[in-house]
């Protein structure tokens, strides 16, 4: 401050103060400046993490900014009115009210999604109720009309669609990675729709099926027994005791035995191929299953899904690679009667193999060399 110190009490800016000097002095000439502190912002950070937004009111447990590159809604989804008002929340009466429920809870029965995910949805501001943006989870009466990404929730929970994924698609909506996902390959990028059943993965190919209605999710799991048709494009072809040891149950790991293995060529470059027909495998037990009989495995892309229950590619004339159409109600039909009649659909995963069929009979037994195309 003001204060003068003689010329004697101090004998440098920095250094220290000789006898006599008054402690408060000393203390200001030799401390640091406070703009080249390493502390100068401790009170902002301090400030910062006292004061962070706390779940559920002012933050989300469910949602954090992936990539940097979150998708926002279409600009021109909703009026100008909409988008800066929101609805007012639904005052319960003394007792409850009948039929009322929580926005996740309505999102999470009419979705194929996770409980976090609804969540997630809601803080992102996907979901609209009666016009309106919502940014919290909020209770909603039978009456109140609920949307997603502007779609109808009710449309989105009767929403099927059979697509032929390509291979080095993902299965997720974005990628760190920025690799293509297989809701670029969908008719309007807002529909939200999942993969059912996961039957492929990012190398793989073949029929996916999208949905949201959870007897659809339960009929193709892989633990409902539906058998899927597996082709498989191999670098070298099979000798009979590779071929034999394909039918073993222990090739496949916990997967169980196949239904059958077929032999041959591709139809169309005259490759070798093999077709497997099972009942829980995925892309990744087939390839173990390969490694395991000491095959050189397939080639990039070479697993493809031709046929899921009684859905096939040739038939749903989805021949081409990124090709998707709506699902028809007698397709659907068949699929839930398949698992209806293997009790699938009242069976709660168990996190078992189903080993209901008989062991013994696998199909071709590796005997015959006759080249079939496949």
């Amino acid at each position: 401050g003001g204060a003068r110190v003689p010329s004697s009490g101090i004998v440098g800016r920095c250094a220290e103060p000789v006898a006599g000097a008054p402690p408060s002095i000393g203390c200001q000439l030799s401390q640091r400046r406070w703009d080249t502190s390493p502390y100068r912002r401790v009170h902002v950070l301090t400030f910062a993490r006292v004061n962070k937004a706390t779940w559920p009111m002012q933050g989300s447990l469910g949602w954090r900014p992936r990539w940097a590159r979150e998708r926002p809604l279409p600009f021109d989804l909703l009026s100008e009115d909409q988008r800066h008002t929101r609805a007012p929340s639904l005052q319960l009466a003394e007792g409850g009210q009948a039929g009322v429920e929580l926005l996740t809870q309505r999102l999470l029965a009419n979705l194929n999604v996770l409980p976090s995910e609804t969540l997630a949805l809601v803080h992102r501001s996907r979901v609209t109720v009666n016009g309106h943006l919502q940014s919290m989870d909020r209770w909603i009466s039978p009456e109140d009309h609920v949307g997603v990404n502007g779609h109808d929730l009710s449309e989105l929970a009767d929403l099927t669609l059979l697509m032929h994924k390509p291979a080095g698609y993902t299965l997720t909506e974005e990628d760190p990675l920025r690799r293509p996902s297989y809701s670029s390959l969908l008719p309007d990028r807002t529909l939200l729709v999942r993969p059912a059943g996961r039957r492929l993965d990012l190398g793989s190919s073949g029929l996916l099926l999208l949905t949201n209605r959870r007897t659809l999710v339960e009929a193709v799991r892989p633990l409902s027994g539906l058998s899927a048709t597996f082709v498989i494009h191999l670098r070298a072809p099979l000798d009979r005791a590779q071929l034999r040891r394909l039918h073993e149950p222990a090739s496949y790991g916990a997967c169980g035995p196949p239904d059958s293995v077929e032999e041959g060529l591709d139809a169309g470059t005259g490759a070798p191929a093999v077709r497997i027909v099972h009942r829980g495998a995925r892309p990744v037990e087939l390839r173990g299953a390969l490694a395991r009989v000491g095959s050189p495995g397939a080639v990039s892309g070479g697993i493809c899904c031709v046929r899921l229950g009684p859905l096939s590619l040739e038939e749903l004339r989805l021949e081409e690679p990124g090709a998707v159409r709506p699902a028809e109600a007698a397709e659907l039909e068949a699929l839930l009667a398949g698992a209806a009649a293997r009790g699938a659909l009242s069976a709660e995963p168990s996190g078992e193999v189903d080993r209901g069929w008989d062991a013994g009979s696998h199909g071709n037994t590796g005997s015959g060399r006759e080249a079939t195309h496949i």
